[in-house]
């Protein structure tokens, strides 16, 4: 199986994220091997740390710093990028908000996709944030 181009976009939202927006028990990559996965490509200079599914509690991904010099398309062709999401194959599409790590005041910079939609043809999903 392989990995489904999904969607790529700017770093252009701001956020607020404060300690007690964040559930630090949830796990990211929990049963990995037999669930779809979602992986990142970061062209940016930014390093993103945390994610939200459906505008629920933000949570810790795999921070993924710039993981690709070149294009979205020339990296995910390469294999490269991160994973930091499993989801089951069977889910319904949801939105994911990913953001960096808040300063001291809790502003963050990120970005949403929408509608990400889990296949069953696919092994997983690439998003990219250029």
């Amino acid at each position: 199986m392989s990995y489904e181009k999904i969607q790529t976009k700017g770093a252009y939202s701001d956020f607020t994220i404060k300690g007690d927006d964040i559930d630090a028990g949830f796990d990211p990559l929990k049963g990995s091997t037999a669930n779809w996965s979602l992986g990142l490509v970061n062209i940016t200079d930014n390093a993103y740390s945390l994610a939200s599914i459906n505008y629920g509690k933000w949570f810790r991904i795999p921070t993924t710093g710039k993981n690709c010099e070149t294009d979205y398309e020339e990296c995910i062709g390469n294999g490269v990028w991160t994973v930091i999401l499993t989801v089951p194959r069977d889910s319904s599409s949801f939105s994911l908000r990913i953001a960096t790590q808040p300063d001291q005041f809790g502003n963050a910079t990120g970005t949403e996709f929408l509608k990400i939609t889990p296949s069953t043809s696919h092994e997983g999903g690439i998003i990219g944030i250029g």
